[in-house]
């Protein structure tokens, strides 16, 4: 036995199970009493390398690939090596899948190429309102300069109107209070941009003021929960100062450097054109409206 097997063993006796081994249907009875098996396998991973996630990334079981990317959407610097693989999920018919592949992103999107941050883009007008919600975050967490390179690649099956009006009131916003009252009549896409606009001003603390007219839609609901959210941060902040900043202003660790995309971590040329493709074969399908009454997880 390796000394790094002999490390794993040691935290897995430590937990008392091996949480990798439960994610999915399979051996669920297995966790002890008081345990959570995405925490554990959370420590497993940041202990002995991000990479032991990659064989239950790759699993046909439906059940067992959403809680492996479930696990990749709550790691941090450490996942960069998921990365790759985890693009490619961008397109999957499971909303869940789209979910969790786009918030395991946003830890990186200051350091993605904006071939890569296109992939996101692409699902602006997702039908699944809970994976828009995770776009607007998306939105808001990129450069600006980023986000017109961005823009500009596009692929052919997106239409590319919708995100060069969004861009511009991106690049050129309003006052916020205009822009949430045109949310609700906008395109899904334009709305995810205006969405983001009022984040990034929140950022700058312009903090909106949403009224609590029940009637609005599901985007505004959604803003003036995320903009409570950080008034209540800037508050902390003022009270007691330290090194921290908003949710979009996480700071990774520096990342190595591959491939001719000038990304890094596992990404390749051949991730990106498996992930656009599969993207393009699930808009082509519609089965994103076919499978969005799909239970969330």
């Amino acid at each position: 036995m390796t000394r790094k097997e002999q490390s794993i063993e040691q935290t897995l006796n430590e937990l008392g199970y091996d949480p990798l081994a439960v994610l999915g249907p399979k051996n669920a009875h297995c966790v002890p009493d008081g345990r959570c098996k995405f925490d554990d396998s959370l420590k497993v991973l940041e202990r002995h390398g991000a990479e032991l996630l990659l064989p239950f990334l790759e699993s046909e079981d439906l059940k067992t690939l959403l809680d492996a990317l479930h696990v990749f959407s709550e790691m941090r610097s450490s996942g960069e090596v998921l990365i790759g693989p985890a693009l490619r999920y961008i397109g999957h018919p499971h909303p869940s899948a789209r979910w969790y592949a786009l918030d395991g992103l946003l830890l990186y999107l200051r350091r993605l190429p904006p071939k890569v941050l296109t992939l996101g883009l692409c699902l602006a007008n997702d039908r699944c309102f809970r994976v828009r919600k995770k776009v607007i975050e998306y939105i808001a967490g990129i450069p600006c300069e980023k986000m017109e390179v961005a823009c500009s690649c596009l692929p052919p099956f997106v239409p590319s109107d919708p995100h060069r009006d969004g861009l511009t009131l991106l690049l050129q916003p309003e006052a916020t209070g205009s822009l949430i009252e045109r949310i609700a009549d906008e395109d899904s896409v334009v709305g995810c941009y205006i969405g983001a606009a009022i984040l990034k001003a929140a950022k700058s603390g312009d903090f909106a003021t949403i009224g609590n007219d029940s009637s609005v839609c599901e985007e505004v609901v959604f803003l003036r929960a995320k903009l409570d959210l950080m008034r209540e941060s800037a508050a902390w902040r003022s009270k007691f100062a330290g090194p921290y900043d908003y949710v979009f202003e996480v700071c990774p660790e520096t990342l190595k450097i591959k491939g001719d995309l000038d990304g890094y971590g596992e990404i390749s040329n051949e991730d990106l054109e498996q992930a656009m493709g599969e993207l393009e074969d699930s808009v082509k399908a519609r089965r994103f409206e076919q499978l969005d009454r799909l239970p969330m997880t």
